[in-house]
């Protein structure tokens, strides 16, 4: 960021010194390195903006991963949790079954 004010500044140094020069040889040598310098700024923002998208795609990557750890977490305990109950399930119905049974004795 720093690189990109001191370029803003540079350009808008020359810019002032165009405005108080007449049309000549010494003011378009002046236009020329003012172009030179905004073709520099305008390459170092798009730079800057690819790794901003850049960043941004990885911090989306990140949180997708988490989402899909946390997703594959909360399945694992719901199928832990349906074989305790399909277990539980079979210990009570088993138990229901003897408890009928034993005054029938």
């Amino acid at each position: 960021m720093g690189l990109l004010l001191s370029l803003q500044t540079e350009l808008k140094r020359y810019s002032d010194q165009m405005k108080k020069m007449r049309d000549g040889p010494s003011k378009n040598m002046v236009k020329q390195k003012a172009l030179r310098v905004l073709k520099q700024k305008r390459s170092y923002e798009q730079q800057l903006e690819g790794i901003r998208n850049q960043s941004f795609n990885m911090e989306q990557t990140n949180y997708t991963t988490q989402m899909l750890k946390d997703t594959k977490t909360t399945v694992d305990a719901m199928q832990t949790g349906l074989k305790e109950m399909k277990r539980e399930y079979k210990k009570e119905k088993s138990t229901d079954c003897d408890s009928a049974l034993i005054p029938l004795l």
